[in-house]
């Protein structure tokens, strides 16, 4: 699934992973956990953020945080270049206070000091689904922004999005022109809807009625 286009505050992100908004901007002031995006002119935690985020929850109550600190900054001088977000990314186990990942090139544990201990496994897909089912009931939208449009100077810089959202109406017709169809684009974005998809197409091509549309969404 692409994530990059859900934003998140830090309110949000707070209820969402049981995180402190006190604890979330001290790892970004002290650059141990910092937001993906700037939006708006304010800094917002994205999708892949709130995966990472809510895989570290539970490690950092049995992890120091100086530790974790320290693994930081090894996962991501050992995988940047794959894995820009390793939290959200690798396979984590707990073995005691001490965290052990998988290599994704090997397979393999890595940094074992207890060798023989329980290891609680942290599985980023079970995280994963959690979090969009946590987003699910988060975003519950009212019947009456099904299928509606807004357009707010305080939300996406005062472009025309989906009722309820921060997703751009000219963002859905991006995907529309790159083929998507409006099964697919629902399955990118989960707080749209199929009615959502259908108004933002029809009024970008109100709007635009010369722009040839790449693709058309059945």
């Amino acid at each position: 699934m692409t994530e990059l286009h859900l934003f998140f505050s830090e309110d949000k992100v707070s209820a969402l992973t049981g995180l402190s908004k006190r604890q979330l901007r001290y790892w970004d002031r002290t650059n141990f956990f910092s937001p993906e995006f700037d939006v708006d002119d304010r800094s917002v935690y994205s999708f892949r953020d709130l995966v990472g985020l809510r895989a570290i929850a539970p490690i950092r109550k049995r992890v120091p945080l100086q530790e974790l600190r320290k693994i930081d900054r090894a996962l991501h001088e050992e995988f940047q270049e794959n894995h820009p977000n390793p939290w959200a990314s690798l396979r984590f186990f707990l073995a005691g206070r001490e965290l052990i990942y998988k290599d994704p090139r090997s397979e393999q544990a890595l940094s074992t000091r207890f060798p023989g201990q329980h290891v609680a496994e942290i599985d980023l897909e079970e995280v994963k689904n959690q979090t969009l089912e946590r987003l699910r009931d988060f975003n519950r939208r009212g019947s009456d922004e099904i299928g509606k449009l807004q357009r707010k100077k305080n939300i996406a810089r005062g472009t025309t999005t989906v009722a309820g959202t921060r997703i751009p109406t000219s963002l859905i017709l991006e995907y529309t022109e790159a083929g998507y169809t409006k099964e697919s684009i629902v399955s990118e974005f989960p707080v749209l809807t199929e009615e959502d998809v259908k108004a933002a197409i029809g009024y970008e091509r109100r709007r635009k009625p010369r722009r040839q549309i790449g693709a058309r969404v059945g």
